[in-house]
């Protein structure tokens, strides 16, 4: 069931604004709105999937040190009542009528919108290969994935990490947090975070990651 939190009271003229989405790139959003005053023009919903306000999932990892996932909070639940941003949470957005501007949530909630923005971000790209649907392989986007990684690392003797970019790394470092005896880093360039860096600032990364005990993959190294 959506929680949401206590809105203030706004005049019945304003226009609606939904934004589908409550990670990153809505919690900027929704900065930027309070910081030129938006939210006295309009009444402002947000949802998300998520059980919880939007967090910063560029620092996942550090979720393994203290598992307080308000610690990596980009905005409080506070935040939102007070700039008059009603925020649901777990309200999963099943289907959105642009005729009618309504949007239904998975608990059948209907609510209605003048403006729409999507900031749903991305989804995790699994490769279609043999063992995907084992349940020792996991995607490393929420608090969630992080929680059952924990769990599964306990008992690991080994880990594979897909991708050496900038979360790829982040999910080593957080295997390693997890003392993974050993740790592969597999990325399909010859360079690691080849999105940020050049090949020379990559090799410096390389002989750096090298010195941590990761074991790295790299095509044509």
């Amino acid at each position: 069931m959506a929680k949401s939190s206590q809105k203030r009271d706004l005049p019945a003229e304003l226009p609606k604004l939904a934004i589908v989405g409550n990670g990153m790139v809505s919690a900027s959003i929704c900065e930027k709105l309070a910081d030129k005053g938006a939210c006295k023009r309009y009444s402002i919903s947000i949802f998300g999937v998520e059980p919880r306000p939007a967090y910063d999932r560029v620092r996942l990892s550090y979720y393994v040190l203290n598992r307080d996932p308000s610690r990596l909070e980009l905005l409080s639940a506070d935040w939102y009542q007070e700039n008059g941003i009603s925020l649901c949470t777990s309200a999963r957005v099943q289907s959105i009528d642009q005729e009618t501007k309504e949007i239904t949530t998975g608990n059948g909630d209907v609510h209605s919108y003048d403006y729409l923005v999507f900031a749903t971000g991305s989804s995790p790209f699994v490769p279609p290969i043999d063992g995907v649907s084992n349940d020792s392989v996991f995607v490393y986007r929420t608090i969630e994935d992080m929680a059952a990684i924990c769990e599964a690392a306990k008992t690991a003797k080994s880990a594979a990490v897909l991708g050496g970019g900038l979360l790829g790394l982040e999910a080593a470092q957080a295997l390693q947090y997890l003392e993974v005896p050993t740790i592969h880093v597999v990325e399909l360039a010859n360079l690691l975070m080849p999105q940020q860096l050049n090949e020379q600032a990559s090799e410096v990364l390389i002989q750096s990651i090298g010195e941590t005990g990761f074991k790295l993959h790299l095509v044509q190294r």
